[in-house]
């Protein structure tokens, strides 16, 4: 133990942000904790999801033990007199495992019984599955020990007395050996039999048959620690099959694991010269990955990257998103909204209709659920005329793949298909897991080099995490999503469903792309075209213009959503076919509300809304509260008062997005006239529960807390008031 704290604060390191993860003290809001306390793995959470936590969490301990004995079996001489040195060492370096196991086994009991409100008998059986699960390694680990690895007994036997030792350099191997890893002074160690028993003097041995022992071991534990790479790469083939998807958590401790071989191998194999040549080895990778032949980009899928690339500059913005380019798409935009206003009238009889336009937040899969609950909900409330009357939908991330799967079932129930959109089982559907698929495809192809290809269409891909994400999501709904995005063209302009704008952020300057179905030039600037102003830049580009040459129109809606919602790091940023290239990331860099987008589009369209108009209701469902608790800062610590300029802004983006938003807003009912209604739908959870995580995946509970958020006062106001206007 004290050899790890001294030495080995890296192996250390590993234990320490595993703790931090299942406490919560790290990552609480994206739910990271969650992944090891309510591990999912084919769609529910039992025995099996918690029997592979204990494989992945045994694979760990025991990937730490052969490292560790790797690196510091040296310093233990005596060790090589015992029947199982291997052995011995492992079980003598038990005290972190064991109180990471411990720990882990209480937390999960602890999140078991009081969140999940589960009985005694069920989380017996989740943790005895766990430990299951950690015994299975280590009893096929030892079988391999035991067959392969041989103690000092019986290398003397084989030598009938005196054993050829291995090829050294000179007689000075041991002793350098020593030098650079000085032998540790031991008086007792715990034998197999669980005694402790008094170290036995093995001066008597030559050095160089203890070292024989040591390197044998060693060889062994390299080989296994190999195989056990190789076995991951082989499973990346199958990372396509459920059975493989094992849960997130899972994934994450055989990325620790691989860390552990890594960090232990280069140790071994460069001893004093590992700093500086790690050190070299990165200057070479981030050297190697400048050229596209080391460096693997991800692509949205449907669009040809093989042909001359889009010119991405602000000449050519200026000829695509021209004057006569925002004119006719505002007036393609009109027409639409003419075809929507007769429609309504024919339904209610009104001459001026009442116009929603529907906003969605960003914040992962309990995003999608409250968007989707909140829509169905409200709908069945107004007896349909909440999808009736409205016209637009945007937002990001999380909040629009619940949307955009709503938009599909509103239009499925059209066609007379036996879907009941306002059922709430499509609202489970869209609440499904997707992380572990992505976790476990980073781990096992993209830490690698992904190198499996699939196609759409005529163009072929490289499979990766934006691949597992495309194809589980398509899979979670019913795959009524794995079409292309410009589907439903012909659609919006029937006002058969409503319009959907998608945005994402160009990396390379901030810009918003934007994904719709229709031309949308007249989005992609601040100002009307009455107002002319050489220092108003464009801040938008239509996507479907600047990669109209690159086959734009084939773009899978699937991979336009994954763009909206490109999470750091959980996603790969999208790479397209433009010089300079551009990368796009999630909507919410620049707006993570879809109000912008929506005022916008209020402003450029506002002589006919005010003509044919009577109310418009702007909806913001969002996942977060509006208006936040101001925090007391009169108390920091010294880690927070050198953190505290950079997480101001990190932290704190929301509201200063709200605040922008009010301001649009304003003005935006002054443009109408005061017919500006905006109702807000916020989940929040009960005083004194924990909120829903901004992750991928959700726990059963974390859905009955979002499903119950609509019955709350606030919300129920602006369900009243919604109801009002729509009489």
């Amino acid at each position: 133990m004290l050899l790890h704290l001294k030495k080995d604060q890296l192996l250390l390191f590993i234990w320490i942000i595993l703790s931090l993860f299942i406490s919560g003290a790290i990552g609480r809001n994206m739910g990271i904790s969650l992944l090891f306390l309510d591990p999912e793995y084919l769609g529910k959470v039992s025995f099996w999801s918690f029997f592979i936590m204990g494989v992945a969490l045994g694979g760990l301990i025991v990937t730490w033990n052969i490292t560790s004995y790797m690196l510091n079996s040296n310093r233990f001489p005596f060790l090589a007199s015992l029947e199982y040195p291997l052995w011995h060492f492992s079980f003598n370096n038990f005290i972190i495992p064991l109180a990471f196991v411990l720990f882990y086994s209480i937390m999960i009991v602890r999140f078991q019984f009081i969140y999940e409100l589960k009985l005694g008998s069920i989380i017996f059986f989740r943790v005895e599955g766990l430990l299951a699960g950690i015994l299975t390694v280590f009893l096929l680990t030892t079988l391999y020990f035991y067959l392969t690895n041989k103690n000092i007994l019986i290398f003397l036997k084989q030598s009938k007395g005196y054993l050829q030792p291995v090829k050294m350099k000179d007689d000075k191997d041991w002793k350098s050996i020593s030098i650079d890893a000085p032998i540790q002074r031991v008086e007792y160690f715990l034998s197999k039999r669980f005694k402790v028993r008094p170290v036995r003097d093995v001066s008597h041995y030559d050095d160089q048959l203890l070292l024989s022992v040591f390197r044998q071991h060693q060889n062994n534990a390299f080989f296994i620690q190999i195989i056990t790479l190789l076995i991951l790469i082989v499973i990346g083939f199958f990372i396509d099959v459920p059975l493989f998807q094992i849960p997130a958590a899972a994934s994450l401790m055989l990325l620790c694991s691989i860390a552990i071989v890594i960090a232990g191998a280069v140790s071994y194999w460069l001893g004093n010269w590992k700093v500086s040549l790690f050190i070299l080895v990165i200057v070479i990778a981030n050297f190697l990955t400048s050229y596209d032949l080391f460096s693997h980009k991800n692509a949205a899928y449907g669009i040809n990257y093989n042909t001359s690339p889009a010119d991405y500059s602000m000449e050519n913005l200026k000829v695509i998103l021209s004057e006569e380019e925002q004119i006719a798409s505002r007036n393609n935009t009109i027409e639409i909204l003419e075809t929507w206003k007769k429609n309504v009238t024919q339904l209610t009889g009104k001459q001026k209709p009442e116009m929603i336009i529907a906003n969605f937040s960003g914040g992962g899969m309990s995003a999608s659920f409250w968007a989707m609950r909140v829509m169905q909900k409200v709908d069945s409330i107004s007896q349909g005329k909440l999808m009736q009357h409205t016209t637009l939908l945007t937002g990001a991330s999380g909040g629009m793949f619940g949307a955009s799967y709503l938009r599909e079932l509103y239009y499925q129930y059209q066609l007379g298909e036996n879907v009941n959109y306002r059922d709430i089982k499509y609202a489970f559907d869209i609440s499904n897991d997707l992380l572990n698929p992505i976790i476990f495809t980073f781990v096992v192809n993209d830490l690698f080099f992904p190198w499996q290809k699939y196609k759409v269409g005529e163009y072929e891909y490289i499979k990766d995490r934006g691949y597992s994400f495309e194809r589980k999501f398509s899979e979670n709904t019913r795959f009524m999503l794995d079409k292309k995005l410009m589907f439903y063209q012909e659609l919006e302009k029937q006002a058969v469903v409503p319009m959907m704008i998608l945005n994402s952020t160009i990396m390379n300057d901030k810009r918003r792309l934007m994904f719709s179905a229709q031309p949308i030039a007249f989005m992609c600037q601040p100002y009307h075209n009455s107002f002319q102003h050489d220092k108003l830049e464009i801040d938008a580009v239509d996507f479907n213009a600047l990669f109209k040459e690159q086959d734009a129109k084939n773009l899978k809606l699937t991979s336009a959503l994954r763009m909206n919602g490109t999470f750091p790091y959980i996603f790969p940023s999208v790479f397209l076919p433009s010089e300079p290239v551009i990368e796009v990331m999630d909507a919410g860099v620049r707006d993570n509300y879809g109000l912008e987008t929506t005022y916008r589009f209020i402003s450029q369209l506002k002589e006919w809304i005010n003509e044919n108009v009577s109310e418009v209701i702007v909806l913001d469902i969002r996942s977060q509260e509006k208006i936040d608790e101001i925090e007391d800062r009169r108390v920091q610590r010294l880690l927070g008062k050198l953190l505290n300029p950079l997480q101001a802004v990190h932290t704190n983006y929301g509201m200063l997005q709200d605040y922008t938003h009010d301001s649009l807003a304003a003005m935006a009912n002054d443009l109408l006239d005061g017919k500006l209604n905006i109702l807000t739908f916020e989940y929040r959870p009960q005083k004194g529960a924990d909120k829903a995580s901004m992750s991928l995946h959700l726990t059963e509970k974390e859905k009955q807390a979002i499903e119950s958020a609509i019955l709350f006062d606030y919300n129920q106001i602006s369900v009243q008031k919604l109801t009002e206007l729509l009489k």
